[in-house]
This record gives structure tokens, sequence and C-alpha cells, in this order.
């Protein structure tokens, strides 16, 4: 995985906030679904999945270094 974020749990016996792990090249609108960890179904004794859609936030300005750094990486891939 990339990294975790946390996201507010569906789960009753689970309060506030849970972990979820984000693999590398996640893009906006990719999903991470948590099966059988959503809200349980109304007549049933079951759970659902709790979906999560991730919005990947893209900086539109980039210090020098940052830019730099871009263009190191970008470079490398050409090799």
């Amino acid at each position: 995985a990339w990294g975790t974020i946390q996201v507010d749990s569906l789960d009753d016996n689970v309060t506030g906030k849970v972990d979820v792990s984000v693999k590398a090249g996640t893009q906006p609108g990719d999903v991470v679904m948590r099966k059988g960890q959503g809200i349980v179904h109304v007549n049933a004794n079951r759970r659902g999945d709790h979906i999560i859609h991730l919005n990947v936030a893209i900086p539109k300005k980039l210090s020098r270094k940052q830019k730099d750094l871009l263009r190191q990486l970008a470079d490398a891939e050409d090799d």
C-alpha cells in the first residue's frame, strides 16, 4: 500500500475512524470497498459493504523544488 487514510466507521461496534489502505497509483474517482463493513440491511441480519470513493487532490501550484523533483521522476521513467 502507498499509505493509509482514516474514514468514519459505519460499524456500531467500532466508533470513530478506521484506517483504509490506499494503493500506489490511486486515481481520482477510484473506489475502495470494505466487504461486510457497511450498514446493516433492513429486515436482514447481515451487513452491506462500506464503499469509499476516493477524491485525490492534485495540487494546482507547485514549489520550484517540487517541480524539479517531478522532472527527475519523469526523467527516471524515460530510462
